[in-house]
């Protein structure tokens, strides 16, 4: 069974991803088990109970769930920038999309800089524990190889998006509260 980690991503274009992610794998009825953000507890109602878990979004806790539950999937694709915790024995896939790791905006607070420079830290010292980096485009491929020192056989673009059409109903229509 595949473990979906989306601990991380509870809102913005990072969410749209995750619902239309979720939504093809329901649909396809590939067998996943997925790790939300708690403050997505409200979403994924269609999930089973069963293939679900909500955890408060940090380091700690994502840590002891792969202590705990790591060994049990036959691979992982990990969906909010950072590989897991812990090596794996499986396949690993990360999805990497946050640019603010590769690139810190002169506009940023002295303290978001200083949470950024953490968070790369963090990043760079668990970057093994991933076998494949997944990027949405060739910019974001050069950015990652380049701060990381991957090479690009680690490192594959594969974009995937919702069709416009629902993006439109998301951003016109029932949820621009968050997304605009």
């Amino acid at each position: 069974m595949l473990l979906l980690d989306s601990l991380y991503i509870n809102n913005s274009g990072g969410k749209i991803l995750l619902e239309y992610l979720v939504e093809q794998l329901e649909k396809n009825k590939i067998p996943v088990f997925y790790l939300f953000d708690e403050r997505c507890k409200d979403d994924f109602q269609n999930v089973p109970k069963r293939r679900k878990v909500y955890l408060k979004a940090n380091l700690l806790n994502r840590h002891h769930f792969y202590r705990r539950k790591g060994g049990t999937f036959s691979q992982v694709l990990c969906f909010g920038n950072l590989a897991p915790t812990i090596p794996l024995k499986v396949p690993v896939y990360t999805y990497f999309h946050q640019t603010l790791f590769l690139e810190t905006p002169d506009t940023l607070s002295i303290i978001n800089k200083i949470k950024f420079k953490i968070k790369r830290m963090v990043l760079d010292s668990i970057k093994s524990n991933t076998n494949i980096w997944l990027v949405q485009s060739a910019n974001i491929k050069k950015g990652l190889m380049s701060k990381f020192e991957l090479t690009k056989s680690q490192v594959k673009v594969m974009p995937f998006y919702p069709p416009l059409k629902k993006i439109e109903k998301i951003i016109i229509g029932e949820r621009t509260d968050l997304y605009m």
